[in-house]
């Protein structure tokens, strides 16, 4: 829904707005904008009224719109405040203690774990197994956890960058290459998804993640994903 002004024009375009509230105004939905600029208490004729020929600016990270009064044209405004940005987490478990895996999850506020190893039965970390890191995530964090091999390179292409005969920018083209022709890039690919849900971590076993094909993954979300912040833990 669209409000409009006397003369028609959508009430939205009257006044001016900043490059970061007009980024934060589409981001809400059109029914909820004619809530938020509803019942708002003037000042001046201290009657309830709808905020009308306004602007928007970001004003210490919130939405803040200015306008009239609807009754008697004095000008009112609203703060909206505005949620953190949505965060993407990756992790990975080599060289550390189950205490040094788990802390760093529970403490971002880590959800669901979202397993994309090819092979989740590794010996590597024994907290990090198939049959016990659910019930460790669940137990000691409260965090789900689901495997979604689909988003792990091939044995193949894997095996070529472990043995050298691959080198990262060979790795991360094949890997891109891969993921497309799995309908894994995109807004509605998996990871997007699950993000727009709540925290979500990227978990595979490599300690540096910009040489393990998390960060790729995570990088290809955050393109598909307006805002999206990916933090390595």
């Amino acid at each position: 829904m669209q409000l409009k002004s006397n003369d028609g024009r959508p009430e939205e375009q009257l006044g001016e707005f900043s490059h970061e509230a007009r980024e934060a105004w589409n981001l809400i939905p059109e029914r909820a904008r004619q809530a938020l600029l509803s019942n708002v208490c003037c000042g001046n004729c201290g009657r309830v009224t709808t905020i009308v020929a306004f602007r928007a600016t970001i004003e210490r990270g919130s939405l803040t719109l200015i306008g009239s009064c609807k009754n008697c044209g004095s000008e009112v405004s609203r703060v909206i405040e505005q949620p953190g940005p949505t965060k993407l987490f990756t992790i990975g478990f080599v060289g550390r203690s189950a205490e040094q895996f788990f802390e760093p999850l529970r403490d971002a506020g880590v959800k669901l774990v979202v397993d994309i190893r090819l092979n989740n039965v590794s010996q590597l970390a024994g907290f990090t197994k198939r049959g016990d890191l659910p019930y460790f995530l669940q137990k000691i964090c409260g965090i789900g956890y689901v495997h979604v091999p689909e988003l792990a390179p091939t044995k193949e292409i894997m095996d070529s960058y472990k043995s050298g005969a691959m080198d990262w920018p060979t790795f991360e083209a094949q890997f891109t290459e891969l993921m497309r022709e799995r309908g894994q890039l995109g807004p509605d690919s998996v990871i997007p998804k699950l993000a727009r849900r709540g925290p979500v971590a990227l978990l595979c076993s490599e300690a540096d993640a910009l040489r393990c094909h998390r960060s790729l993954v995570a990088e290809q979300a955050r393109r598909a994903v307006p805002g999206l912040v990916v933090v390595h833990l």
